[in-house]
């Protein structure tokens, strides 16, 4: 693709074009009745197989930790780190010093390149149901050392403070139980994991909207209207600017012409979960747009095993598994049909105590934005009273 910085050029032309289409969404569904309805053929296909088909791997949670969380605001934090690095006891330590302490807290890690200067990081994030923000702890790959981590701490100087996590247990895994193994399957039957929507030697460029005739031109036009949207990639300055949403739009309309399912699906989900290249974020044009759920569901797609299938959180997925944001599913499950089974299978997940910690915690969050976004007042309100019921303690 052509470097990142020339992708700027196009952006404030295709802002114009954009804003024409804006007036056009409506509550209707993307694809006429045609299309849908053998796009329906392969879900009642693949629904079928998924059905049929015997579970034929172990899904594993994430690798986790329970810990306490530490912010050290000290004048002496010189003398603290040392206290750290000397393996201090968590009582003793925060007997001796003025600390933030937020206990038995989930932690999760993952690795990533450094953004500045392109050291490998690890990130340490915290989380528990009473407190929805998570609490972060970086350290260079090259600090981490691998291995039992039961009784000790890990630590960074952030400004004036020290952050700090205090394991009190070792990181592990464990296999999903089969009903949420399912679940995973499920997402991985309908979501086609062997395609990719842009191809790789694909450049920047204008988003452009599709011909007026498209649903007239051949199937041989269509094909290659659908290739030529696929080696586009639209890069959007904000969230406010809808380019890069049109134009994923406008491959998930060709791919459902071409009866594409493999493309079509992955880019109606990342309508749904906005996930499109921005040079900037802001959440200020969000709710402007429609998450489209509604046209899962009269496909068919079992959408709480399809959408609690990608919100799980799994050690080995399978080579491109799709994931989804757990902001963006739960403001698409705002707009089910079937609020009541999706709560069932919400609050059934959170209070297993068979699940693991860290997706408990995450199906709770996942409710917790699902409910943000009700336009229903009572409803809402007797799930945020619900939600404080099902605040547990990790341990």
């Amino acid at each position: 693709m052509r470097p990142f910085l020339s992708a700027i050029a196009f952006l404030f032309a295709a802002l114009s074009l954009a804003a024409q289409q804006e007036s056009k969404d409506t509550t209707d569904y993307l694809y006429n009745a045609s299309t849908m309805s053998k796009l329906k053929l392969i879900v009642d296909s693949l629904n079928l197989k998924h059905r049929q088909c015997d579970l034929d791997r172990v899904y594993y949670s994430r690798s986790q930790a329970i810990g306490h969380y530490v912010v050290i605001k000290d004048d002496l934090l010189s003398t603290a780190e040392s206290a750290l690095k000397d393996g201090m006891t968590f009582e003793k330590f925060t007997k001796t010093y003025t600390c933030e302490i937020l206990t038995d807290l989930v932690v999760v890690k993952s690795a990533y390149p450094g953004y500045e200067n392109g050291e490998k990081m690890v990130d340490f994030e915290a989380f528990s149901t009473s407190n929805v923000e998570d609490h972060t702890v970086q350290l260079p790959t090259a600090q981490w050392k691998q291995g039992s981590v039961k009784g000790k701490w890990i630590w960074q100087r952030s400004g004036n403070d020290i952050l700090a996590i205090w394991f009190v247990t070792d990181f592990s895994s464990v296999a999903l139980s089969e009903k949420y193994a399912r679940m995973v399957q499920y997402s991985d039957c309908m979501i086609d994991t062997s395609t990719v929507i842009m191809h790789e030697d694909g450049k920047y460029g204008l988003y452009t909207p599709l011909p007026e005739n498209y649903e007239s031109l051949s199937a041989e036009e269509k094909a290659q209207l659908l290739e030529k949207l696929r080696s586009t990639s639209v890069m959007g300055g904000c969230s406010r600017d809808s380019s890069p949403r049109y134009h994923a739009r406008n491959i998930a309309i060709m791919a459902a012409e071409t009866v594409n399912w493999g493309v079509f699906l992955r880019a109606h989900l990342n309508i749904m979960n906005d996930r499109f290249q921005r040079m900037a974020y802001s959440n200020y044009g969000e709710r402007s747009f429609q998450t489209h759920i509604g046209e899962l569901e009269a496909l068919d797609i079992d959408v709480q095993q399809l959408l609690l299938g990608i919100s799980l959180q799994i050690e080995n997925p399978a080579n491109n598994h799709y994931f989804g944001s757990i902001q963006r599913v739960g403001r698409a499950l705002s707009e089910t049909r079937h609020a009541d089974e999706i709560e069932q299978g919400m609050i059934a997940m959170i209070s297993d105590k068979s699940l693991d910690h860290y997706n408990r915690v995450a199906i709770y969050y996942l409710f917790k934005n699902y409910n943000s976004w009700l336009s229903d007042g009572e409803r809402k309100i007797k799930n945020e009273e619900l939600l404080k019921t099902l605040v547990w303690k990790i341990e």
